[in-house]
This record gives structure tokens, sequence and C-alpha cells, in this order.
């Protein structure tokens, strides 16, 4: 009751005393019949038999109009985002037609309105799992409109490659969507025994001629290019060849026909319809038909997109069979299934990747039964002779979808999604299942690592920043004491970059003294005992420049509180109240007369302490002196960096003038102040090149020239960052200006350099090249001048 009017309160969201109303029946079906669509063959107390008679009992009792069309838009969901449960939807749909023929129609008009309209929107991969989804549908479709319309995409896939000379990626990709939908056809209507249907048997063998027409081009220069691996030096071996999907699909369906068609490893879903139907075949009032023509499939006289093949798609491995398979071989259907499902979880559920990693990891659920190894199973229990006497699978589902993840993040020339988005899927795969997937992540990560001396740079890079955004959620704990031997490796060795790199990685996610205490002995004198903050030499007792650093502390610091958006000064506000960013970024309260007095004591004092020095060194210290007192203002974090630099952006404008050599100078004093933390010190110069103090192109040339920030992961990183930045024009000319000077640096390689060394910086500049050029191929101009090395990764990088 409530103490002041003696009344009961209301509930939250009750009106006029009234309760909130409780969902219509109507919307509580909606729900239930949604969840049970979603949730279908996932773990559950019921059988799948049971799970789908369920399913299909709520279909066929659907008699609102709202729940209907909800329903039919969850489906169109699930067959878009979850590939691997066509089947088993279709059977509860099949069970549905049995008794409401009507909504099986409804479905079957369904899947032709989406297949034309992604048809029509260029939406290829939707329109691959809808085909996949129409043929698992085939034992309810009358006439031939489904083998019609397979092979009229075989054909088009025809005619579309041979109109061009070239590899035509929307003709693969059309290609691979029949070839992949074809055993879920012949296998819809397969017996108890596991005998096909020997009609649609006969139809798949009319499209599989039809599809040898088909002409995979070759793309020798595209695979060199694209390749995740690269034998270098002399005597390497890259660990395995690189295959392209569309090939293994060809290969796959080939070794399908030569099988009689038997795959079983799908799972028989046949089976379940009959028995949720007790066999019958027909219940159904007179004049209807259990059985529904697929109508022809309008397609437009010039398809769009280019879907997932724009450029050739590599079938990335991680696990390599030594004495067992753990993954099917790349060259079987099972295998190219598995992959092409895990991607489409992964591509079109990235807005949930809990729900992306608890699917992957349970993949087993939507296969035959004997399909894979029991979950979490270990490696050595499968390696023991008695298991494999029994002729059971060592498939391992943990090891298909840790694979498959790892083949999106190791795809080039670029990720679909942010890199981060696939290591928080690894990391929920570890969080989820930690005893089964964490000695697989260990077997990927050995190989990974054991191959980083012919891995492509650019997937170095993606493997180092996985790998210490890994160890980052898991207490920083690996078994370093493995990698002992590689300490004492060449310095520019790749293996020997790894340790390194990833250890000031881990530093910079954590601090030094808890990266102390997770590393053995031997690894201690890579960890660099970085300050807690950057020390100014000049403010050191004993500094000639002591007293001046701390006058120009004082004026710029007392000139920042007098700028200060509350203080009382004609500053020019936005409508918010904050300052407009061209008076920020001034050095508002010093006049240019104060101006010129603090420049002009600077110099006075520099050329006081260097009598007799010449111009250049003096110039040099007064540039070092000025930005250094700057960079020491911010930093604190990179906003009061950020902040400072566009603070002082008048005094450094005036103070450098139109001088090329002084933005040198900046660009050399922000670096050694940040020596300990070079990563920082590359960020902070991306301040001064904001505010226009530093022009972009000199900062380009430091990182292209300087091997000391080129052949690190933050200078690399930078690179990128800047050029991706840019407009067409001006991205032509930083790569041009990176591969002439890797070029310059190729050629340059002295005699007097150990052999040993010579060849691992032959390996780094000729992997950059090889990168630049991949990356950026339709901003390539002019190849005049580039050594034969570059010149090669050029031409092939022309082929994309």
């Amino acid at each position: 009751m409530d103490q002041y009017s003696g009344e009961k309160r209301k509930r939250d969201g009750e009106e006029d005393g009234s309760r909130r109303p409780r969902p219509s029946s109507s919307r509580q079906t909606l729900v239930r019949l949604s969840r049970a669509i979603v949730e279908i063959g996932e773990p559950s107390r019921y059988s799948l038999t049971e799970t789908v008679s369920n399913l299909a009992h709520g279909l066929s009792s659907i008699e609102e109009d709202d729940v209907r069309g909800g329903v039919l838009s969850t489906i169109v969901a699930l067959v878009s985002e979850q590939p691997q449960k066509v089947s088993l939807l279709s059977a509860a749909i099949q069970v549905a037609n049995s008794t409401t023929p009507k909504f099986g129609q409804m479905v079957v008009e369904l899947v032709h309105s989406k297949i034309e309209q992604f048809i029509s929107e260029g939406d290829w991969t939707r329109v691959k799992n809808f085909v996949r989804f129409l043929c698992t549908l085939a034992p309810i479709v009358d006439g031939t409109g489904i083998k019609d319309f397979l092979l009229d995409l075989v054909n088009r896939a025809v005619q579309i490659q041979q109109n061009n000379s070239e590899r035509d990626g929307l003709a693969e990709e059309l290609y691979i969507i029949v070839l992949l939908a074809l055993p879920y056809y012949v296998k819809a209507g397969e017996d108890d025994s596991g005998k096909l249907d020997e009609g649609r048997v006969a139809d798949s063998e009319d499209i599989i001629r039809a599809s040898r027409e088909f002409e995979i081009k070759p793309q020798d220069q595209q695979t060199k290019i694209l390749a995740p691996f690269m034998a270098l030096r002399e005597g390497q071996q890259v660990p395995f060849d690189n295959e392209r999907f569309v090939v293994l699909v060809q290969a796959a369906l080939a070794r399908v026909v030569e099988d009689q068609w038997l795959v079983p490893n799908l799972m028989n879903t046949s089976t379940i319809v009959r028995k949720a139907t007790g066999g019958r075949e027909v219940a159904r009032e007179e004049g209807e038909s259990l059985y529904h023509v697929f109508p022809a499939v309008k397609m437009p006289e010039e398809l769009e997109g280019q879907g997932q093949f724009r450029y050739p798609e590599y079938y990335f491995r991680a696990y390599l069979p030594t004495t067992l398979e753990t993954v099917p071989a790349p060259d079987t259907y099972e295998a190219v299934l598995l992959r092409d499902v895990g991607s489409e979880l992964i591509d079109k559920m990235d807005f949930n990747r809990r729900e992306v990693t608890r699917q992957l990891i349970t993949l087993d659920l939507f296969f035959a039964s004997s399909a894979f190894a029991d979950p979490g199973i270990p490696l050595d229990q499968l390696q023991d002779p008695k298991y494999q006497e029994e002729g059971r699978s060592t498939w391992k589902v943990e090891d298909v979808a840790i694979e498959a993840v790892l083949n999106h993040l190791f795809r080039l020339p670029s990720t679909v999604h942010p890199q981060v988005y696939y290591h928080t899927i690894l990391t929920e795969a570890c969080s989820m299942a930690p005893k089964a997937v964490a000695p697989v992540f260990g077997r990927a990560v050995r190989f990974l690592y054991a191959n980083v001396d012919t891995m492509d740079v650019e997937l170095f890079y993606r493997f180092l920043d996985w790998f210490s955004h890994h160890l980052s959620n898991f207490g920083f704990t690996w078994k370093w004491n493995e990698w002992v031997d590689d300490l004492e490796l060449p310095d520019r060795h790749p293996k020997k970059v790894f340790i390194r790199e990833l250890i000031e990685n881990e530093v910079r996610l954590s601090y030094v003294k808890r990266i102390h205490e997770t590393l053995p002995e031997q690894f201690l004198p890579l960890l660099r005992d970085v300050p807690e903050e950057p020390s100014l030499e000049y403010l050191e007792e004993g500094s000639p420049y002591n007293e001046l650093v701390q006058n120009l502390i004082t004026k710029l610091r007392s000139n920042t509180t007098a700028t200060a958006p509350n203080a009382n000064n004609d500053q020019t506000s936005t409508a918010s109240g904050l300052p407009q960013r061209e008076n920020a970024s001034r050095t508002d309260g010093l006049s240019d007369e104060e101006q010129g007095a603090m420049l002009e004591e600077i110099k006075d004092k520099v050329t006081s302490e260097s009598v007799g020095g010449r111009a250049d060194d003096l110039d040099e210290k007064e540039t070092l002196l000025l930005v250094a007192t700057i960079c020491h203002l911010g930093s604190r974090s990179l906003s009061h960096a950020k902040d400072w630099v566009s603070q002082t952006k008048g005094l450094l404008t005036k103070f450098i003038a139109e001088s090329e050599e002084r933005k040198n100078h900046v660009i050399s004093a922000v670096l050694h102040y940040w020596r300990d933390q070079p990563k920082v010190g590359l960020l902070v110069l991306g301040f001064f090149v904001e505010e226009g103090v530093v022009p972009e192109s000199l900062l380009v040339r430091r990182i292209v020239e300087s091997d000391d920030l080129l052949l690190t992961s933050h200078g690399w990183s930078q690179l990128v960052y800047i050029v991706d930045g840019s407009d067409s024009e001006t991205r032509a000319t930083y790569v041009t200006m990176a591969l002439t000077s890797i070029s310059n640096k190729l050629n340059s390689l002295t005699d007097g350099t150990d052999e040993e060394s010579k060849g691992w910086m032959n390996w780094w500049y000729a992997m950059y090249a090889r990168s630049l050029c991949r990356k950026y191929h339709s901003n390539l101009g002019s190849s005049e001048g580039l050594s034969e090395q570059v010149q090669q990764f050029f031409d092939q990088a022309r082929a994309l």
C-alpha cells in the first residue's frame, strides 16, 4: 500500500489501474514456432524425429496470416544464415505438407520468389543457400522445375566463361552453386537402405554432363600473388599446395559421381520424414495435391554481382594429416561443403559472434552420426590403434570449425570483416569449450609458427595480432620453452621477429611486470624495460637547457589555462558552447611578438651552448627542444598528445615555416622522444600530420626508408593506414614511393653483410613488395626503376 495515499501502487506500465496486457495467442504462437525453426537440430530432450514432428504439427496448424508471415520470414532468415539446418527444416516442411499441402505450396512459392529476388539483386551467396534448400524440397516438387533451373544456371555459367578470355568470378560462382547443391538433390527421397531415387540420379547425371563444358581458367599469376605461403629462399618448402576452391569442388563432385552419388556423411532426413508421417503418402482433402510445381525462374539477360569469387578463392589449411586425418581431405565433398557452410555462418551472422561460435563447434549435429568423432575427444585417443581398427571417423568438429575461421582470417587480398571479429570468435570458442578447443588452438598456433618463414608478411602480422589478442584474454600463458632454440636465430629471421614483436605487443596490452612473470628466463632479454612515461632529457639535473625548458612548459601551460573553454575570453563558440576547432588549434594567448620571442629565446640558448656548431646542427637542436617539450606536455595519453599538438599548431607552424628540413627534424624529434614506445611515436606523428604541421608524404617516406620503422608491425600498420586513407592519386604516389625504396634496398644489400642476414633482409623487402603490389594492384603506376624481384610481384598483381 502507498504509505501516503493508502492506495495500492500500480505495477510498472499500468495505466488507469489496468495491468499490462499479455501477448496475444497469435504472438505467442509465432514466438514458439520461430524458436523451434531456429533451434531445429540443436540439443534437445526430444529425438530428431520428435523435434521434426512437433515443428511440422505447429506449421500445419497455422491459421492467422500474421503468424504465417512471421514464420515464412524466419524460414528465410534461417536458410540465409544457418544453411547447415536446411535438411532438417525441409524435413519438417515435408511432414507438414503431408497433412496441409497448402503450407508446402507456400514454401515452394517463397523459395521461388526469393531466388528470383536475390538473382536480380546479385546476392549470389543467398541464391546458393536457397538453391540448396530447394533441392532438399525435391520430394514435394512435381515436374522438372528444379532440374531445368539447375541446368539453366550451369549453362549460364558455361556461357559467361566462354565469353571471357580470363577467369570470370560470377561464372565460377554459378558453377559452384549447382555442384554443391546436386548431392542434396539426389539425397532427397533416399530410402532406409540407402537406395537413391533413379529419376533424380538421372537428372543429376544430365546436369553433370552439362557442367563438363565449363572451363576452369588457369590462374598462375594470381595464384602466386594470393598464395598464403611462398618459398622465397632456396631450399624452402610451403606447407601445402595452394588449391583453388572451384577446382576442389569439381574434384569432389567427380568423386561423388564415381561413388554412385553416395554421400553417407550427409544426414538421411528422408528416414526422419517417413517415421514422422508413419509412412503415409497422402492425407489431404479431395482435389489437393501433395506435389507442387516449381515455376521457371526469370533470369535477367545480364547478371549482376561477383559474389565471393571476385578474386580466386583458396582453401586454407591448418591441420595437415600426419598420423591421422582430423579434417576431411580438401578434394572431398564433405570438405568443400563444410568450408562453405562454415563461411556462410561466419559471414552472415556477424551480428552475434557467440551464436556463430556455438553453431560452428556443433556442426557435427547436422551430419550423419558417424561422420565425426565424439566432440572433445583427445588426439591421443584417436591415434590409439584399437580406435583406428574399429574404422570410426577421426574427423574433429573443433578442427573443422577453427580451420574455417582461420580461412577467413588469412584470406587474401583482404578479409570480409574486421580482423578483430575473427579474433572474438576464436576467443569465444576457447571460452565455450576450453578442454575441447584449447588443444586444437595449440596445434594451429604451432603449425602457423612453424611456417612463418614462408608466410606472406601480411598474414604474418595478422597472425601476430590475433595471437597477441588471444594471449591477453587468457592470462598471457603459453609454452614458451618450445621456442627457446629459436632465440639463437638471426635477429631478422621471421621466427625471432615474431617472438620479439609478440612480447612487445603483450607489454602494450598489459605492463612489463605482468609479462615478466609469464616469461621463462631465456626470453627476458627481449623484454624491454619501458618506463611508465618518457623522460625529457632536457629537464634532467645538470642539463644546460633545464631552465629554458621549464620556462617553455610554464608559458605553454599558462597559455592553455588562459584559453580554456570556461575562461573569460573572446573565443568564438559553437552552439554547444565548445570552442571551435580552428580556435582551439592556435596558440591562443600568445601574440605573434610573444611567439617570436619564445622561438628567439630557444635559438639564443642553443647558439650559446653550441659555439662554433654547424648551422644545420643548431637548427636540428632547436627543433628537438621545442618538439620534445610539446611531446612531454602531451605524454599522459594519446588524447593529451592530440590536444597539445592542436594547441601549439600556430607556434610550430611559425617555427617550421616552409623548411622541409625542419619538418624532417620534427619527425625525428617525435620518434626520439617516444623511442621506448615507437608505436605511440607513430600515432603521435599522425596528429602532427592531421594538424598540417608535417606533410603526410614526409612521414610515408620516413617509414619506407627506415628499416627500424618499415620492418616492424607498427611501421607496417601505420603505412597501410595512411595509404588506405588516401585518395586514388595520392595512394598511387605512396605505393610507387614504397616500391621504389624497397627496390633500392634490394639492390643495395652489400657483400659485406653476412649471407644469412642478407638473405633474411631480402626476404622482408620482397614480402613487403609482394603485399603492397597485391593490396594496391588497382593503384599501380609505372614499373620503371623497380628491381627484378619487385617487377615480378608487380606483374602478378596486375593480373588481379
